[in-house]
């Protein structure tokens, strides 16, 4: 189980590092993204959750 367990801890930090290093590397085009228009596009969403059929 513990092998297990720290396969999964080091796979999630590789996609955390690999996430940042994406910010990093593109980072010009982060600067020019405004925060508030995204913001305000996910809360616009509606919500998906929806009910699978029991068989």
């Amino acid at each position: 189980m513990k092998i297990i367990k720290t396969e999964l801890r080091n796979k999630m930090t590789d996609e955390w590092l690999n996430d940042l290093m994406l910010c990093y590397i593109e980072r010009e085009i982060f600067k020019g993204l405004d925060l508030q228009q995204i913001k305000k596009a996910f809360q616009k969403k509606k919500n998906r959750k929806m009910q699978f059929p029991r068989s």
